[in-house]
């Protein structure tokens, strides 16, 4: 192998573009031309006329130039014979749905190749012919495959019960794709749609994110649901409580009616000690969960109520963490040599007081 032929063949592995102006041999060898089109498929529009009938070739550089754009496909330089190929473009397909773009016309319109391409992909669906995305033979098994592909059904289809329930049970999302609105609000449709996301139950008006059932649903499947949730369920104390186990956090979208409820509050201070600093005035004057919540972190005697700043043992188990703790205690027990004497226990040595990193 010469010099030359060297320096195009490090060219190529290289940056295939180059191939745009190499010597003809380059683009009409097979092995070189395989290569290059596994890393990336749009390499294959430099092949030789031959090559280009190379439908094994031509498969590769699918697989390898499925883009966000569909017309950039690798088939967009395949002879009219491979496009008329149901099996080459079924497997093409295969590799990428967008694919069908560039499949013969013929077969955009044959009902029964169609059909076998939806159990494969369904978004194909965006490229058959019209008639046919009217068909629910082919857009059943369409959306079967693929709930989203129900973006591409007739507008009458979009609007058939079964069709749009068998795209929701397969993608949630495509709920929000039927021009029904009457069928987007369906309680049968809503429900498996929230069971598979609460954020299906985001959009749902107000009657339908009060309902117990969907509510439930939402919050099961995710805390943050709860501040979605219609005025009754907002005030339901099980599903606040549904919600508090998951997260301590949810215990900040509680409205303040169950913010005073102790169980509550207690279900989120076992969680994080940070909770704390969020409860009503009242709850944090209450001994347990104060003592709770300075056992977790000394920190939290910052939110105690002033009432029990005063109390030995709470301001005990808050010095056994951190001398920095005696700040918050009463000034009776910030007097109290027994309680310097704990916060800074070698008193020949002068305690440089530092915050904890983690402040």
């Amino acid at each position: 192998m010469t010099a030359a032929a060297n320096g195009w063949e490090a060219k190529i592995a290289r940056d295939w573009t180059c191939l745009e102006l190499c010597p003809p041999e380059w683009r009409e060898n097979r092995e070189t031309m395989l290569k290059t089109v596994r890393k990336n498929g749009l390499a294959v529009q430099y092949a030789s006329e031959e090559l280009l009938k190379d439908r094994e070739l031509m498969l590769e550089a699918v697989k390898e130039s499925d883009g966000a754009n569909e017309c950039a496909d690798a088939l967009k330089w395949a002879p009219a014979a491979s496009k008329e190929s149901k099996k080459f473009m079924l497997a093409c397909i295969k590799a990428s749905w967008k694919s069908m773009y560039y499949a013969a016309a013929k077969l955009k319109e044959d009902k029964d190749w169609v059909m076998k391409v939806m159990k494969e992909k369904g978004m194909a669906l965006k490229f058959v012919a019209a008639d046919l995305r009217d068909d629910p033979d082919v857009v059943g098994p369409a959306v079967k495959q693929s709930g989203m592909a129900l973006a591409y059904a007739s507008d009458d289809l979009r609007q058939d019960r079964e069709i749009v329930a068998h795209a929701v049970e397969q993608n949630w999302r495509a709920l929000a794709l039927s021009t029904s609105e009457k069928l987007r609000h369906d309680r049968r449709l809503v429900l498996p749609a929230i069971e598979q996301s609460w954020h299906a139950f985001v959009p749902l008006p107000e009657d339908l994110r009060d309902d117990e059932t969907l509510a439930k649903a939402a919050v099961s499947g995710s805390w943050c649901a709860f501040d979605y949730c219609g005025p009754n369920r907002r005030q339901d104390i099980e599903l606040a409580r549904l919600a508090v186990k998951q997260s301590w956090r949810a215990y900040l979208t509680l409205p303040e009616e169950l913010k005073n409820n102790k169980s509550l509050a207690k279900e989120a201070l076992n969680q994080s000690w940070e909770v704390f600093e969020h409860f009503p005035l009242e709850l944090r004057g209450q001994k347990v969960l104060a003592k709770n919540a300075v056992k977790q972190d000394w920190r939290a005697l910052a939110f105690v109520h002033q009432d029990l700043r005063g109390g030995e043992d709470l301001i005990n188990a808050a010095l056994k963490q951190d001398g920095l703790a005696l700040q918050y205690a009463s000034e009776e027990l910030r007097c109290d040599p027994k309680f310097v004497q704990k916060a800074s226990p070698d008193t020949s040595v002068p305690r440089q007081i530092a915050p904890r990193a983690d402040v």
